[in-house]
C-alpha cells in the first residue's frame, strides 16, 4: 500500500467523523431551539394571563384565573430541557418552580384563611421584633419569585431563539 492511499483513507475517516459530529450537533441544536420556542410560547401565554389578572386589581394567588397558567410544556420536556444552556435552565427552574408551588398551594383546603393567618403572624412578628411559628407567607413569596423570574426566562429564551447557529455553537 502506498502512503497516498493510507493518507486519503485517514483523511476520509476524519472527514466522516467531523461531518457526523456536525450533523449530530445540528440535530440537537434544532431540538433545543424547538424546545425553547415551545417554552417561550408557554411563558408568553402565562405572562398574558398574569398581566390580565394584575390589571383587574386582584392578587394573582386569589384570582380564579390562576389555574389558567400553564406548565404542561415544562412538565413534558424536563428530560430534554437538560440539554439547554445551564443559565437558561436555571432561569426556567426559577420561573416554573414557584409557579408549580402556587398552583399546588391553591389546592390546599382552607388556604385563604391559612394565608391570612400567616400574614397576620408575620406582621405581629415584625411589630414585636419576634418571629412567630407559621409566619412564612409561601403564597406571596412564590408569587413574587415567579413574577421576578418570568421576564428573565422569557428574555433568555427569546435571545436563544433569535441567536445565530454560530452564537449558539460558541456560546454554549
Amino acid at each position: 500500500m502506498s502512503a497516498d492511499v493510507l493518507l486519503s483513507g485517514l483523511f476520509g475517516a476524519v472527514l466522516v467523523f467531523f461531518l457526523s459530529w456536525w450533523r449530530e450537533w445540528w440535530r440537537a441544536d434544532r431540538e433545543r431551539r424547538g424546545l425553547a420556542r415551545l417554552l417561550l410560547s408557554e411563558i408568553k401565554h402565562n405572562s398574558t394571563v398574569t398581566e390580565i389578572i394584575q390589571d383587574s386589581g386582584i392578587s394573582l394567588f386569589f384570582s380564579p384565573d390562576l389555574p389558567r397558567m400553564r406548565t404542561e410544556t415544562w412538565r413534558e420536556s424536563r428530560e430534554s430541557a437538560v440539554a439547554l444552556p445551564s443559565k437558561m435552565l436555571k432561569d426556567l427552574d426559577d420561573y416554573y418552580r414557584p409557579l408549580e408551588i402556587l398552583l399546588t398551594l391553591r389546592e390546599f383546603p382552607d388556604m385563604e384563611n391559612d394565608r391570612l393567618e400567616r400574614i397576620h403572624r408575620k406582621i405581629l412578628g415584625q411589630l414585636s421584633g419576634r418571629e412567630f411559628v407559621r409566619s412564612q407567607d409561601h403564597w406571596g413569596e412564590s408569587e413574587q419569585a415567579m413574577l421576578e423570574a418570568q421576564d428573565r426566562a422569557r428574555q433568555r429564551l427569546t435571545e436563544y431563539w433569535e441567536s445565530s447557529w454560530w452564537q449558539r455553537w460558541f456560546g454554549e
